[in-house]
């Protein structure tokens, strides 16, 4: 499925911080943690900041430090934008992930090899990619041996 957008999600942005300490509890994060979630997929955002359209492919964003940021995993939008969950202290609500999307990286995409394809630096902001780049990231990935998830030994 072709992207209807491509944006990237820091992951030290979240209230679920501590979940993100390395990179085996991001791996766990979204190979364990997000599919047995109600509904499946459920990923919670503290805020309205930022807005992915259905379909959108969002590329998670990761650093142990500063200055190490890195694409560590990706996963298609299914709900259209966010699902709104009034009377929560630490969320506005969340993003529903298609689940069989979600593609933890063997090999993480540096922020070097995004640079190389967007011309974008990945910071602690929230990117809009090219959607018209997608073929060069899949390439990428394929290069980096990333096209097979390491969800893949979790889930079946």
């Amino acid at each position: 499925m072709f992207p209807t957008e491509i944006r990237v999600y820091v992951l030290s942005k979240t209230k679920e911080r501590e979940v993100f300490a390395t990179i085996d509890m991001v791996e766990d994060y979204f190979c364990s943690d997000l599919p047995s979630r109600t509904p499946p997929g459920r990923f919670n955002i503290p805020s309205d900041q930022i807005i992915f359209k259905k379909g959108a492919l969002i590329l998670f964003q990761y650093a142990e430090r500063k200055d190490e940021e890195k694409i560590v995993a990706h996963a298609l939008l299914k709900s259209d934008g966010c699902v709104y969950v009034p009377g929560n202290d630490y969320y506005i609500g969340y993003y529903q992930l298609d689940i069989k999307s979600i593609n933890v990286y063997r090999n993480p995409v540096t922020k070097d090899e995004i640079f190389g394809i967007w011309k974008k630096k990945l910071l602690q902001a929230k990117l809009n990619l090219d959607v018209s780049k997608y073929d060069d990231y899949l390439n990428l990935l394929k290069k980096k041996n990333n096209l097979t998830s390491r969800c893949i030994k979790k889930t079946d």
